[in-house]
């Protein structure tokens, strides 16, 4: 969506351009799905009856809240200007350094070694969330710019080692779910530049 920012609107003209460019039908079903989610999470807590268990529904609340703040602030920003497609670069870059110390200073758990630990926040990362996002950002970036044309083959090719790296990372953690994730984003995007 992004927000575009015109000039001429007042504050509330941008305010009312805003809200009107959100999908509350799809707003609604997230919320649902999340409520859903919740519900689940404390009727477990419940069963089990443990401080253990009332941990995981705070976190859960915790993560609701911070991923609605970056859904806002992912909403305001105007995706068409270059410099947000170059921050992609570095976002999608920054991905894969993440990716890269899993496999240095990585938590094992469950018997997989997916996750980072954030001691000053008390948060535990998993990197194969950012790097979803970042290959979206990127690839939308790359094939909606005019130097590349996704029926080109090494403008095509480029598109696949963008997501083959990622891929291949989040792989060998073992994450086959998050791996094959990618495919399908990649597939998306590639069909919606108009692959033939």
């Amino acid at each position: 969506m992004g927000l575009s920012y015109d000039r001429d609107l007042t504050p509330a003209g941008r305010l009312i351009r805003f809200w009107s460019g959100f999908d509350f039908i799809q707003i609604l079903g997230l919320c649902l799905l999340l409520g859903i989610g919740l519900v689940f999470i404390y009727t477990t807590g419940e069963q089990v009856g443990t401080a253990a268990s009332r941990e995981f529904f705070d976190k859960q609340i915790q993560w609701i809240i911070a991923g609605t703040i970056l859904f806002l602030t992912a909403s305001m920003v105007d995706y068409q200007r270059p410099e947000i497609k170059i921050l992609s670069l570095f976002f999608y870059l920054f991905s894969l350094v993440l990716l890269i110390l899993v496999f240095v200073v990585g938590v094992k758990v469950y018997g997989a070694t997916r996750w980072l630990n954030i001691k000053p926040l008390g948060l535990r990362l998993q990197p194969s969330e950012f790097a979803k996002l970042a290959v979206t950002m990127l690839l939308a970036a790359m094939f909606s710019s005019q130097l590349f044309a996704v029926n080109n083959l090494r403008c095509f090719a480029l598109g696949v080692l963008t997501v083959l790296v990622p891929f291949v990372l989040v792989l060998k953690e073992p994450d086959l779910g998050s791996a094959l994730i990618l495919l399908p984003i990649f597939a998306s995007i590639v069909f919606v530049a108009g692959l033939k």
